[in-house]
């Protein structure tokens, strides 16, 4: 008996045409497809969950290093009015991530572009390398969504790979950074508990496990500088967010994997507070009040681009002839070209956000994946898309120096 069934042919309805669509609505999707809507383009954001920030928000990724400029700096300032930003570290500051959901369908809204949610892109439509559009599933059914260019800000690059862009994956042995569930606890006595927030509650965790007061099977300590177990101060008076945990060896876009990660560190994530609970001064009170939607993937594909961007260039300063974004990570500080956005073999596309073309040390040692140099890429695969669709051209043979003084105007990139 074979393996496969095969499936009857069908027609499927275009319920759109568009000159912009942005698959994946994270701070990257978002802010590209703001950034697009506000340069003039017709725009459709397509996101899988029922509010828009991704990782800021499904993912409760909310202790942010700083933004500099660009609609990131405009999202930031619009939190701090919001009264959503609280404990603020040299390195970073707390967001409240329901505010982070407000803000960005406002900024959404006001831009004028319209948006699919609880929508799944499920292929690509076009042959060879001029995609010519996406096909999606939702509730509705199945439907194609046309389009002039399209921007992948999915994350894992799920979009350029099924349209045959060529990628890397992790390491050169294919493994990539852990994954981590985040989750939030309230009622806590943070007076109390001050000196164990950040860097680390690991130690209480470490002794239970050592008496066997628990049975525990995830990471505790750092690994490539991620924090394993670890709690920071949030933006509410008693609010506290924690790490639960290092789950290596696993893909983050093989779903048996996702599945296992999230039955593992969801049943550890109450393990945990337990030990807190009981153990952790100013935590006695604890309360879980939500987990994040999602286990927090770091690191999965990397789309290759016309250019591959390494660790050495930041170090180095480049300042490339094509340069279109300004990354501020604690000490690095960087440009980023445009040809890292611009994906091989593949016209009428571009990416943003995690899956760019560069090397990973880049993406996880100085920053890149973060969310504020998300919103920088974002930004600019907005703006390019939205020029694009304009002179009727695709990314590859886009104007640079015209995208530069369209950032320019933006406050995106510095002088």
């Amino acid at each position: 008996m074979p393996n496969y069934v095969t499936e009857p042919s069908r027609r499927t309805e275009i319920s759109s045409k568009v000159d912009v669509l942005v698959a994946g609505g994270g701070m990257a999707g978002t802010v590209a497809a703001v950034s697009a809507a506000r340069a003039g383009a017709k725009v459709l954001l397509v996101e899988r969950y029922g509010f828009l920030g991704g990782m800021a928000t499904a993912g409760l990724v909310d202790t942010i290093p700083p933004v500099a400029r660009g609609v990131g700096l405009e999202v930031e300032r619009r939190m701090r009015e919001a009264g959503a930003i609280g404990t603020e570290r040299a390195f970073w500051a707390s967001w409240d991530p329901e505010t982070i959901k407000k803000v960005c369908l406002d900024l959404a809204e006001e831009a004028g572009l319209d948006m699919l949610l609880h929508t799944l892109v499920v292929g690509v439509l076009g042959k060879g390398r001029k995609p010519t559009g996406i096909v999606v599933e939702n509730k509705s059914g199945r439907r194609a969504i046309l389009a002039k260019v399209i921007i992948d800000a999915t994350g894992d690059g799920d979009v350029a790979s099924k349209a045959g862009a060529p990628y890397v994956f992790g390491d050169e042995k294919g493994k990539t950074l852990p994954m981590t569930l985040m989750f939030n606890l309230r009622n806590v006595d943070k007076s109390r508990a001050k000196k164990y927030l950040n860097p680390s509650i690991k130690d209480f965790l470490r002794t239970a496990i050592e008496q066997k007061e628990v049975d525990w099977s995830i990471g505790l300590g750092q690994y490539d500088g991620q924090p394993g177990v670890c709690a920071a101060p949030m933006v509410h008076e008693d609010e506290v967010t924690i790490w639960g945990g290092t789950i290596e060896g696993l893909n983050g876009v093989a779903t048996e994997d996702l599945t296992k990660a999230e039955r593992l560190a969801r049943r550890h994530a109450s393990i945990l507070l337990s030990v807190l609970r009981r153990h952790a001064p100013g935590f006695e009170k604890a309360t879980l009040a939500t987990t994040a939607s999602q286990v927090g993937v770091r690191e999965s594909r990397r789309i290759l681009g016309e250019y591959y961007m390494t660790l050495q260039d930041a170090a180095e300063g480049k300042k490339f002839d094509d340069r279109v974004g300004y990354v501020e990570y604690g000490k690095w500080k960087y440009w980023v070209p445009y040809r890292m956005l611009v994906p091989k073999k593949v016209d009428s596309m571009l990416v943003a956000g995690r899956c760019i073309s560069a090397e990973r040390e880049l993406m996880f040692r100085a920053g890149l994946r973060e969310i504020p140099a998300s919103m920088v890429t974002g930004q600019a695969a907005g703006t390019a898309a939205a020029l694009c669709a304009r002179f009727g051209t695709s990314p590859r043979r886009l104007s640079v120096p015209k995208l530069q003084e369209e950032l320019a105007g933006q406050a995106a990139v510095p002088a």
